[in-house]
């Protein structure tokens, strides 16, 4: 069986080196946008695992997914009527300073979750593409396969108030809520992950 691994927004496929050592016996494959390095595809899984915006990622190109493990993920990030989550303006604010100073705007933003260096960018254009995608993407009719969601309640970026409205169309939803953790939970707790990822395997068997 094969796991397609996406990282998130100003991440690159290192995100997953913990979690995919833990799982040997899966043909692993992540993918890398090319943000800092050179881009890899990873085109194909029955088993998308996403972080952060990855997980959108993968529901915006499915390629044969039949089940999703979301990590720290959400099928739309931006607040829209009844949907509790991050305020259209908190994103608009990041693109203007990305168009002012893109190194220093994505520094900061991994300051922010952990990530205590940042390396220099190779594709300021796909990272401002990609941040201006999540803003504008609603992908919630999107979700349907069974998806495996992992949260941490401290995640700075994906707020908890949204947790439990995320990926509220799928045909099964298991949630595995964490108090700590944090935005990058395939560093900070990777064995958990793993768990997930063989959890959603065992939904599609």
């Amino acid at each position: 069986m094969i796991l397609r691994f996406l990282h998130g927004w100003a991440g690159s496929a290192s995100v997953w080196s913990a979690v995919i050592a833990l799982l040997p016996d899966f043909d692993c494959c992540a993918d890398d946008r090319g943000y800092f390095n050179p881009p890899i595809a990873a085109d194909e899984g029955e088993i998308a695992i996403g972080h952060s915006f990855g997980t959108m990622r993968a529901l915006a190109e499915p390629h044969g997914m039949r089940a999703l493990v979301a990590i720290n993920g959400f099928d739309c990030f931006t607040a829209r009527p009844g949907y509790p989550a991050v305020a259209p303006r908190v994103v608009d604010r990041m693109l203007t300073r990305f168009d002012q100073d893109p190194q220093a705007l994505v520094a900061t933003f991994r300051a922010s979750v952990g990530a205590p260096h940042t390396p220099l960018l190779r594709d300021p254009a796909a990272l401002r593409a990609d941040l201006a995608a999540m803003r504008e993407l609603d992908l919630r009719d999107r979700t349907k396969v069974p998806v495996v969601s992992v949260q941490a309640a401290d995640d700075p970026v994906v707020p908890a108030a949204v947790h439990p409205h995320l990926f509220g169309a799928a045909p099964v939803v298991e949630r595995i809520d964490v108090a700590t953790g944090g935005h990058v939970l395939p560093e900070t707790a990777p064995e958990l992950c793993a768990h997930a990822i063989r959890r959603a395997i065992e939904l599609i068997r």
